[in-house]
C-alpha cells in the first residue's frame, strides 16, 4: 500500500529542508519483494504554510485583544451569496450588543441600523463586492442598551489568484464620542454666530496678517457696506478708515 510522510532534513550548509517522501511497494505473486520511493523539496510550501499560520496567529492575537473596537474576517464563495463570519473580536458584544450566539451570522450586523441609514449601507455593502472590494462608511447604529452610536467602518476584500475577492478583512470603531464632541462644537459655533450677529454692537475679526475674516450686521447696518465689499481686505485698505495725510 502507498505511503507518504513528511522530513525535515538538515543540510551539510545547515539549513533545514522539508521533503515528502511516498513509498510505493513492488509486488510479485502478491508479496512485496521491494520498495521505490520518490522524495519532494517542500521546503517553499512548509515555508509559506508556516507563514501564513504566523500570520493567523497574529491576526487572532488582535482579535482577542481588542476592547474599543473590532477586527473582522469575512469569507466570500462564489458558490453562494452573501458574506460568513469567519473571525471577529469577542469585542464586537458589547459593542454592538448583538449576542455572542447570533454574532456568527453576518446579516445580524445591519439589523440595528439607523433607518434613514440602512439603505446607504446595504448599497455600499454591495458596491464593496465588487473591485476595488472597499468599504468606508461613517452610520448611526442603535444599541439595545447603549442606545443611539455611531460606527466607522473600513473593509478590505483580499483577492485570490482568479481575481476573486475571497477574504475580507475589516475593523468596526466606535465614534460615538468623537461625534458628540463635533456636534457640540457646531452647536457652540452657531450659538456664537447667532451672538455674534444679532450683537448691538459692530464686530470685525480681524486676523495676524491684518486681513477682515468676518464682521457683523451691525457693521452693514452703519456704514452700509456689502459684505464682499469688505471681507477679506486689509485693515488699513477698508474704505471707512480715515487716512492721514
Amino acid at each position: 500500500q502507498q505511503q507518504s510522510f513528511e522530513v525535515e532534513l538538515i543540510t551539510k550548509s545547515g539549513i533545514i529542508k522539508y521533503f515528502e517522501i511516498s513509498e510505493f511497494p513492488i509486488l510479485s505473486n502478491g508479496k512485496v519483494i521491494a520498495v521505490e520511493g520518490m522524495a519532494n523539496d517542500i521546503s517553499d510550501k512548509k515555508a509559506a504554510e508556516l507563514k501564513m499560520k504566523e500570520s493567523e496567529e497574529h491576526f487572532r492575537s488582535l482579535l482577542e485583544n481588542a476592547k474599543n473596537y473590532v477586527i473582522y474576517r469575512l469569507v466570500n464563495t462564489k458558490e453562494e451569496s452573501g458574506s460568513k463570519v469567519l473571525m471577529v473580536s469577542p469585542s464586537i458584544s458589547d459593542i454592538t450588543g448583538i449576542s455572542s450566539e447570533n454574532v456568527t451570522e453576518y446579516r445580524n450586523w445591519f439589523k440595528n441600523i439607523h433607518k434613514d441609514d440602512v439603505q446607504r449601507i446595504l448599497n455600499a455593502n454591495e458596491k464593496a463586492a465588487q473591485p476595488p472590494y472597499k468599504f468606508d462608511q461613517i452610520f448611526r447604529y442603535i444599541h439595545p442598551i447603549k442606545g443611539l452610536r455611531w460606527f466607522h467602518v473600513l473593509s478590505n476584500g483580499i483577492k485570490d489568484e482568479s481575481g476573486f475577492s475571497k477574504y475580507v478583512n475589516g475593523v468596526i470603531w466606535d465614534i460615538t464620542t468623537m461625534k458628540t464632541a463635533e456636534q457640540s462644537i457646531i452647536r457652540n459655533e452657531e450659538k456664537y454666530k447667532r451672538i455674534f450677529d444679532l450683537s448691538p454692537e459692530a464686530i470685525i475679526m480681524i486676523n495676524n496678517q491684518g486681513n477682515i475674516t468676518d464682521l457683523n450686521k451691525r457693521v452693514f447696518d452703519w456704514l452700509g457696506y456689502m459684505s464682499k465689499e469688505i471681507n477679506g481686505l486689509h485693515l488699513l485698505k477698508i474704505p471707512f478708515i480715515l487716512k492721514e495725510d
